[in-house]
């Protein structure tokens, strides 16, 4: 469904019922997911990470999460990755962590393996669906004990 800036307010996903004001106007990719409507049309930026990146370290932290509504539904989500190495990797994997709709918890899948040549190396498209009231996450798999890497990611979803 398209967003019409000049036409009418399209209808919600519940049949009959039309979305007018505040919920309307977050119906467009990219509307705060902190003002959104729960039933959202669209996907949401749910998390980031700042504008610098995530400078990857000798450790597995989390690069960013998000935890999925508690609504007893399904959620669809899709990570956009990009690796920046400025001297070749010793280590650094990535990877996504959740819980699928079954409870199988699937840890560290992997986005890009450790050892990366200098360059940018991109990941992204990938789709998951995730179990309610779960995390999903992008981390670090392994430590990176030589070179320098910086990673931006974003989780879209709804």
């Amino acid at each position: 469904m398209g967003f019409f800036p000049n036409g009418p307010t399209p209808a919600g996903p519940i049949s009959g019922v039309t979305v007018t004001g505040t919920a309307a106007a977050n119906e467009v990719i990219g509307a705060s997911s902190a003002t959104a409507a729960t039933w959202q049309l669209g996907w949401l930026k749910q998390a980031a990470t700042a504008n610098a990146g995530f400078a990857l370290t000798n450790g597995t932290p989390t690069i960013l999460s998000f935890t999925t509504p508690n609504d007893g539904n399904n959620h669809r989500y899709t990570v956009q990755f990009i690796l920046d190495v400025a001297t070749l990797e010793v280590g650094g994997a990535t990877g996504v962590t959740y819980t699928a709709p079954d409870g199988t918890v699937t840890t560290a899948q992997q986005i890009l393996a450790g050892g990366q040549a200098a360059g940018t190396h991109l990941w992204g498209f990938n789709n998951f669906v995730v179990a309610p009231n779960t995390t999903f996450a992008v981390v670090q798999t392994s430590a990176l004990t030589g070179g320098a890497a910086t990673a931006f990611a974003e989780i879209w979803g709804s």
